[in-house]
This record gives C-alpha cells, sequence and structure tokens, in this order.
C-alpha cells in the first residue's frame, strides 16, 4: 500500500439532491471511502476517497450523480506517481463549482457546488442612483425590509503608512476609494477610525490594524477629509441613503516611524469630539429621525425630498457623550448606547481562510441571529498570520487575491434567502470588482425583504 491517495470534500450549496449514478476507481487504486448514494440538499463536507494499491502508481476515480431537474455532475480526479495533478468538474445545470486543492503524494480536492445568481441580475448594469431609481417599489421599505450592498473595511482602499512587515498585501481590502464605491452601488460603510496626535482634523484616518489597543500592527488607509469629500461629491448629483458604521476607533498618540508595532488606545471623548466636528462638514446629515426610529423610517422617508447620509458611532470601550436628540447640532450622527444593538447588525465573520468553511459559516448565520432584527452577511476571507506576512512578496496570497475567491461564489447567498431569512448588511471586500450590488438588488426584487420578518 502507497500513501498516495486522494480525498474529496463535497460542498452541496444548492436545493438539489444528488444521487449517485456511477463511482470507479483507476485498475491500480481502491476505494478508502465510497462515495455515498445520495448527497442531500445543503448538504456540506460530505467525503469519499482512493488509494493507489502500488507504491509505483498514481490514483485516479471518477463520480458521477443524477439530479431531478438539472442534469448530471461529474468529478474527476488524477493524481499520477510523476506529473501534475489533474481535476475536473462538470457541475448540473445553473450551477457553478469552487475548487480548492491541497497538492502533494496524499491530496484533499474541496469541490462545492453553487447555484447561480438569477443571470438577469447578475449582468444587470448597476445605476449610480439605484435608490431614487426604484423608489417607487423599494420606497415603503424599512432598513429592516432591505438588503444594503456594504463595503467591509471601506477606507483601505490605499496604503497610507504602516508598521514593518505591513504593505498593501496584507492591509489592503478595497481598490476603490468611497466615491468609488458609491458608484459602483455600496450603501453602507464599514468606518474605522484612527486618529493620529495632534488633535486636528486632518489627522484622521481610517486603518487595518491587528487590535484597536496595545502594540498593534497595521497600517492607516484614506483619510477622513478625502471621504468626506467622496460622498459630498456623490450627493451633490445621487439623491441616495448613505450609512456609515464606525467602529474599532484607535488613538495612535506616539512614534509612527519604522516600528514593528505602534502603540494604540481608544479614542476618549476629547478626540472623539475631534471626529464629531469633522463629521459635520458632511452634507445632507440625516434630520429629524431619531436613534430608535432607524429602522423604522421607510427609505421615501430618508430620501423622497433629497440625499441623506447617517453616522453611527460603535465605540471600542470609550462610548462617547453626544446628543442623540433630533433638535441636536449633531444631528445625523449616533451614538450606540452601552449595551444597546438595535442599529448595529448582529452576526460577524467567519475567520477563515478557506473558501467552503466561510460559506458555510456564513450561511448558516441568519439562521442562528439571536442579537436582534438586523443583521449582516460578511462575505470575506481573512489571511492567516502566514500568509499575512509571505503575501509582502507573494500577492498572490493577499487580502485582494482571497477576495476574488470570496466574490467569485457570492452566488450562494442568494440560494440561502428567504422572506424570513435575508442579510440586511451584505459586506464584501473590493467592492467595486464585486457582484454585491446586483447581488441586493436581486434579493429586494425578488420578494424576500419585503415583510420584515427576520428570524
Amino acid at each position: 500500500m502507497t500513501d498516495n491517495s486522494v480525498e474529496i470534500v463535497f460542498n452541496n450549496f444548492t436545493n438539489f439532491s444528488f444521487n449517485l449514478v456511477a463511482a470507479t476507481v483507476a485498475d491500480d487504486g481502491s476505494w478508502i471511502q465510497r462515495p455515498p448514494e445520495t448527497i442531500a440538499p445543503s448538504q456540506q463536507k460530505v467525503t469519499w476517497g482512493t488509494v493507489a494499491e502500488d507504491e509505483l502508481a498514481g490514483v485516479a476515480g471518477s463520480v458521477t450523480y443524477s439530479t431531478a431537474s438539472a442534469g448530471n455532475l461529474v468529478i474527476n480526479w488524477n493524481n499520477p506517481l510523476v506529473g501534475f495533478d489533474t481535476n475536473t468538474v462538470s457541475p448540473p445545470l445553473e450551477c457553478f463549482f469552487v475548487e480548492g486543492d491541497s497538492h502533494g503524494d496524499q491530496e484533499t480536492i474541496t469541490i462545492s457546488i453553487i447555484p447561480n445568481v438569477p443571470t438577469n441580475w447578475l449582468n444587470e448594469s448597476i445605476p449610480s442612483n439605484w435608490m431614487q431609481q426604484n423608489l417607487a417599489t423599494l420606497g415603503n421599505r424599512t432598513l429592516q425590509q432591505l438588503c444594503l450592498p456594504a463595503s467591509h473595511d471601506a477606507g483601505m482602499s490605499v496604503y497610507t503608512a504602516g508598521t514593518i512587515g505591513t504593505v498593501a498585501n496584507n492591509t489592503q481590502t478595497q481598490t476603490a476609494g468611497i466615491y468609488g464605491q458609491l458608484v459602483a452601488g455600496a450603501r453602507y460603510f464599514d468606518i474605522r477610525p484612527v486618529v493620529i496626535l495632534p488633535n486636528d482634523s486632518s489627522d484622521i484616518y481610517t486603518g487595518h490594524f491587528t487590535a484597536t489597543t496595545g502594540n498593534v500592527a497595521g497600517a492607516l488607509g484614506q483619510s477622513l477629509a478625502s471621504i468626506i469629500a467622496d460622498i459630498n461629491n456623490f450627493t451633490a448629483t445621487n439623491n441616495e441613503l448613505i450609512v456609515l458604521e464606525f467602529s474599532h476607533d484607535i488613538n495612535l498618540p506616539g512614534l509612527l516611524g519604522p516600528l514593528p508595532t505602534w502603540s494604540a488606545v481608544n479614542l476618549d471623548q476629547d478626540l472623539w469630539n475631534v471626529v464629531f466636528t469633522a463629521l459635520l462638514g458632511i452634507n445632507h446629515l440625516v434630520k429629524d429621525v431619531s436613534y430608535a426610529d432607524l429602522l423604522t423610517t421607510s427609505l421615501s422617508g430618508f430620501i423622497e425630498n433629497g440625499p441623506a447620509v447617517f453616522v453611527v458611532i460603535d465605540a471600542e470601550l470609550n462610548t462617547p457623550q453626544a446628543p442623540n436628540t433630533i433638535t441636536s447640532a449633531y444631528s445625523g450622527i449616533y451614538i450606540v448606547p452601552n449595551g444597546a444593538s438595535s442599529f448595529i447588525p448582529g452576526g460577524g465573520y467567519t475567520d477563515t481562510n478557506d473558501l467552503s468553511d466561510m460559506m458555510i459559516g456564513q450561511l448558516k448565520l441568519p439562521a442562528n441571529i439571536s442579537t436582534g432584527p438586523y443583521f449582516q452577511t460578511s462575505w470575506t476571507l481573512t489571511q492567516t498570520d502566514g500568509e499575512a506576512a509571505l503575501s509582502v512578496v507573494d500577492s498572490s496570497l493577499s487580502i485582494l487575491s482571497l477576495t476574488q475567491q470570496a466574490n467569485s461564489a457570492i452566488g450562494a447567498l442568494y440560494q440561502a434567502c428567504s422572506s424570513a431569512v435575508f442579510p440586511n448588511v451584505l459586506y464584501v471586500n473590493d467592492f467595486g470588482n464585486s457582484k454585491a450590488a446586483n447581488l441586493a438588488l436581486a434579493i429586494n426584487f425578488s420578494n424576500f425583504a419585503a415583510t420584515g420578518d427576520q428570524a
């Protein structure tokens, strides 16, 4: 017996049942575990495998599964003793596949079958004012009844400065600035403010760091001043609703030279006041809507008479004091009260670089949400520490390279949606090169979001 083997890990992200038609293994191999007779809808982590009988032989095999209405699924694998392994997948109709492969003598192939997003939505060109153009249909919906396409780590479209060992490959999450993301359809933005002493608005940036306190590694991205300019430029010609969620706040009070880490603390009240003052430069901040009414105000209520922007502050530690009243000078800037989670979306990201594991985690999130009626899906992959280090010289391991994998499989989320379960906030990296806006509109126009009855 040899160690030359192939294991298949199969994930079914469709509503199809797969029924085994044929399973073969080459003459010089045998089954370690036979494929199952049936794979149920949405069943994941199904495994089978083959092994070479002779230490001087490779191993190859094939399976064919049928579906009731979408044709066959065929998977072939060949791990030769010498040369490159070859694997092919022929998915059923209206589906595509994503493959992950660990090469070597003991090879593991992960295959995920994913339903297509309806092609009429996938191929649509999303207008920059998609909310206003669809106000007749979506205008009566509240934010609880809508799916908003969202930008994760939205300010990290540039690498401004960072600690030793950081480069764009291990800190940059976006390829377009906030204006470009808005034009591409994003309406909800994950903004992570970093204040650098001295305390004036020109020293406020976004950041991507390993933590928010202590000795942190990471980098600065787009400045808050340029983000505000982008927003004002966009709302000058587009009557859209824009939501900014501020979190992961950091103050860097020390030396920001070429060091392995920088010293960080959370923002105190004085520094939050600096941020608030800068935010007052945003045009069209929401007025006459209380914090309690954010989720129950209709889209038309926000933008029927023009563009609207509001900011939600979810402070890390020191909850700032600022009036949350409609008559406040800070109208349109809302502080999440201590212990409250009514607006900040429940859910979270799946801390993995494995596409299938991320998909399994995110597709299960809606059914498991217990933190409130408003929740997010974070369709993102996370570098390992090793990938972050190696990506300094190898762009194939970069955050944006991982992002291409995640964004290619976003269609799986459509299949998981229903009138009871859908994401209110759909986070992606590299928003401008994703189909997040297409998918959000597909969800909004499929009556999934019509009732707002979240799980």
